[in-house]
């Protein structure tokens, strides 16, 4: 195929003022609801934040690392598709905008940035981390951590194909596999700084690629469904897609139940103490429903072809899986920071979504400001024609 023919694929994408009038005024909402709810119901709406953070950060360092995967992997059959993990991870330093706020609430999420006496039972745990776990330090390692996140993300979406596009593929994977390790246990597991898990990391990072995934699945659906992927996206690349969603969800699954099997047959208290927790109230039923909806649900439907090759069954397996990882995340913040039996109110609620909505704005934007396919990317050929 020419170069001419190439340019001809695919058409720009167009976002409507209404959906963005839309995704604007609920970001706006989610703003506005959680400067209340910090007011109010303080510790509600902290723990509303933080969980979107987790989720919108999640979505878009995704994207990097899909870029980085199809750099290294030398893939062509996604060569048409690279315009969504692009935009994705050019969303970076919108979805860790909510870090510098939670770093004024850090008192409010963490007990090792309050005071504590003597008579804390867990008073010589947090005294042991103090040189790790202190307000100063967590500041100028997340600052550092997003910093070079988002550089590492630019740098990869403006290397040229080719020897420098596959240099800075595996620099990203490199740089994103120990700094998400440090975000994920400054943010997440240092909630119960008196419990560990040498398997915590390793989890987050697999509940992170699994929503991402799901995100670009998605977004790649809208944009054909919106005339700029008709005769870009084919059943064949959704056939891969899904086989990608459904491998991503058997291997989330597989590190859930080996953490939690170790713990459980183990029976140490130090570590027991933090499933205990989530077995009392909602919490119990908030993990069966994430696993539900991250593990069975996806293994269950696309197990077989015809739903992997069907658009609208992947796009809702897909969606599926996007509500689950809220589930995730809700069953990591929810005991330490609301107790064992909370209903859900609209102060963490509204945060969340306000932050989605943002994060999709950001997004769109970004795909909408270039072309929908790049003409002169490698392989672009094969990724048209692909077939199984």
């Amino acid at each position: 195929m020419t170069p001419a023919h190439h340019e001809s694929a695919g058409h720009p994408y167009v976002l409507e003022p209404r959906v963005a009038r839309v995704l604007g005024f609920t970001a706006a909402t989610g703003a506005v609801a959680f400067v209340v709810g910090a007011i109010i119901v303080p510790e509600r709406a902290w723990a509303g934040l933080l969980v979107g953070f987790h989720y919108t950060l999640g979505v878009a360092l995704a994207g990097g690392v899909f870029l980085a995967l199809l750099a290294c992997s030398g893939s062509r059959w996604a060569a048409a598709l690279r315009r969504v993990p692009e935009a994705m991870s050019a969303a970076i330093p919108v979805a860790a905008i909510p870090a510098i706020v939670l770093l004024f609430g850090l008192q409010m999420l963490f007990p090792w940035a309050r005071p504590h006496g003597p008579d804390d039972p867990h008073a010589h745990v947090i005294a042991a981390k103090h040189a790790y776990l202190n307000p100063l330090f967590l500041c100028i390692r997340t600052i550092v951590v997003l910093v070079v996140l988002t550089w590492g993300a630019r740098m990869l979406r403006n290397a040229a194909p080719g020897a420098a596009r596959v240099r800075w593929g595996a620099a990203f994977m490199a740089m994103f596999g120990v700094l998400y390790s440090i975000v994920s246990v400054d943010w997440l597991q240092s909630l119960e700084p008196w419990w560990s898990s040498t398997a915590f990391a390793i989890i987050t990072l697999a509940g992170l690629v699994l929503s991402g995934l799901a995100a670009a699945i998605v977004l790649a659906v809208h944009l054909r469904r919106r005339g700029a992927w008709r005769g870009v996206l084919h059943a064949d690349h959704v056939h891969d897609l899904a086989k990608l969603l459904f491998g991503f969800s058997l291997f989330w699954s597989y590190v859930q139940y080996c953490q939690f099997m170790l713990i459980w047959y183990t029976n140490i208290p130090e570590e027991t103490v933090w499933y205990a927790a989530r077995m009392r109230g909602m919490w119990w039923s908030t993990g069966l429903v994430s696993f539900a909806l991250n593990g069975v649900i996806p293994f269950v439907v696309l197990l077989f072809r015809r739903a992997r090759r069907d658009e609208s069954t992947v796009l809702r397996v897909a969606g599926i899986v996007l509500v689950g990882r809220l589930a995730d995340l809700s069953f990591h913040v929810g005991p330490p920071l609301l107790g064992p039996s909370p209903w859900p109110s609209p102060w963490e609620v509204l945060p969340v979504v306000g932050l989605v909505a943002l994060l999709a704005l950001v997004v769109l934007r970004a795909i909408s400001r270039g072309p929908s396919v790049h003409a002169d990317e490698p392989g672009l050929e094969q990724s048209l024609h692909y077939h199984q």
